[in-house]
């Protein structure tokens, strides 16, 4: 996952086909995945009305693979950060 020089990795989403408002989810190091939900499978007049981005720290199917699962003892803790964050689109930017 590409992150920038503050070490945290964004998805961003913009309205209207790109002229509209953009909203960025950004997660910090905890975060390696990033899990994407659609309503695509939903039928179509509900289709494409959401997206949801989910911050994970470690891939679906984790629990039976072992990859990049946390394991933590008792008393263990941990903490990671994500955000959001809203951008106005630039008029140049607008299509």
């Amino acid at each position: 996952m590409a992150r920038d020089r503050d070490g945290r990795a964004w998805a961003h989403l913009t309205a209207n086909g790109g002229s509209g408002t953009r909203v960025g989810l950004w997660v910090g190091q905890g975060y390696r995945w990033l899990t994407v939900f659609t309503g695509d499978p939903l039928t179509p007049e509900r289709r494409r009305k959401a997206v949801a981005i989910e911050p994970m720290t470690c891939p679906p199917n984790a629990f039976a693979t072992g990859d990049d699962l946390l394991v933590l003892e008792p008393g263990e803790t941990i903490t990671h950060t994500w955000g959001i964050q809203v951008f106005a689109v630039p008029a140049r930017e607008r299509r």
